[in-house]
């Protein structure tokens, strides 16, 4: 008979006979007829030995980040999220992957910022170890800029896919929101027209007026009805009129990639709306000849 016998969690086993290790110290072999009967000593903790729990549940402190437009340039943000088991025991020592996506219909770099343990997150999630207690810290920056438009979102997720099994996000919203954005059309087809709905909402408790509406230009267009004009008024958020839908049409004449912009003027400063489409050659005919034979 042979035995895998190590001295430490930390080493890698041996093989060993009985007889071997009735001569290790701290370890006490008893046998009969050269079967082992009993062993005392050293095995392993059970905490060691045990595999580490999944993250059944993740929590932000705060949820949203900060109310709705009210944060300050610049403004910092302290936050936690912690991770628990099944049993909703916290979970020490296990990684929590975190992300942020800046905000969304304003040039890029117009959203805010996130860091963990001296690291910048980014759009790919990163481990971090959660402490002693199962919390790990995140701190969210206010742009230096302020936008009008659009929401930054912190994820936290118990693995690094896009679908993580566990997830839990945080955001914070600028007054205005844009739905879709961009407004990116699919392939379409030369000398059809392809059209496509956007939202501007507000979703701050104070109405907002907006002043001016320039284009897109060909081969865009806001289509009929024009809601969105230049003397639209934006209620405060859950009221009725807090949101205005129009109509954007894509008429490609040639085939090949477009892009153009929508520039709203507010009260509260200019919301850049991107659009984007792709066109097709069009469809062409075959003439088939015959001569009858």
């Amino acid at each position: 008979m042979q035995i895998l016998h190590s001295d430490s969690p930390s080493l890698t086993a041996r093989r060993r006979s009985p007889s071997s290790l009735a001569r290790t110290a701290g370890l006490v072999v008893a046998t009969t007829s050269a079967l082992l009967l009993a062993m005392t000593g050293f095995i392993a903790s059970p905490a060691s030995a045990a595999p580490p729990k999944p993250i059944a549940s993740l929590t932000w402190s705060l949820s949203p980040i900060a109310p709705v437009g009210s944060l300050a340039a610049k403004q910092a943000v302290p936050l936690t999220v912690t991770a628990r088991d099944a049993g909703g025991l916290t979970l020490s020592n296990t990684d929590v992957f975190l992300s942020i996506l800046g905000t969304a219909g304003v040039p890029t770099g117009g959203g805010g910022t996130a860091d963990s343990q001296g690291k910048a997150l980014t759009a790919s999630p990163i481990p971090f170890k959660t402490n002693s207690t199962g919390v790990v810290s995140v701190t969210y920056h206010a742009p230096k800029v302020l936008p009008v438009a659009g929401t930054d979102v912190v994820t936290a997720g118990s693995d690094s896919t896009a679908h993580p099994a566990v997830s839990a996000t945080d955001i914070y919203q600028f007054p205005l929101q844009v739905n879709p954005a961009p407004v990116a059309f699919g392939a379409t087809a030369g000398g059809s027209t392809a059209t496509l709905n956007v939202t501007l909402s507000n979703a701050s408790a104070s109405a907002v007026s907006i002043t001016s509406v320039s284009g897109p230009a060909a081969p865009f267009a806001l289509g009929t009805p024009v809601n969105l004009t230049g003397s639209s008024q934006l209620a405060a958020a859950g009221n009725p009129g807090s949101s205005i839908t129009q109509a954007v049409t894509f008429s490609p004449t040639a085939a090949g990639n477009s892009a153009g912009s929508i520039v709203v003027g507010t009260s509260l400063g200019t919301v850049t709306i991107s659009v984007t489409g792709s066109a097709l050659r069009p469809s062409g005919y075959w003439l088939v000849a015959s001569d009858g034979g």
